[in-house]
């Protein structure tokens, strides 16, 4: 049930979309800064396709 919440609060916050069985990242760094995430640890800037 948590996770279902969680889910549901990155979706109203506009940081990622749930389509046809995939992730869509919406809002990369909001989610980086929401997560307190650095990305330097992956020594990479970020997804990909940004």
């Amino acid at each position: 049930m948590h996770v279902n919440r969680v889910l549901r609060k990155l979706r109203e916050d506009n940081l990622v979309t749930f389509r046809d069985g995939k992730v869509i990242f919406d809002d990369f760094d909001g989610l980086v800064a929401l997560a307190e995430f650095n990305v330097a640890y992956l020594d990479q800037s970020g997804p990909l396709l940004r």
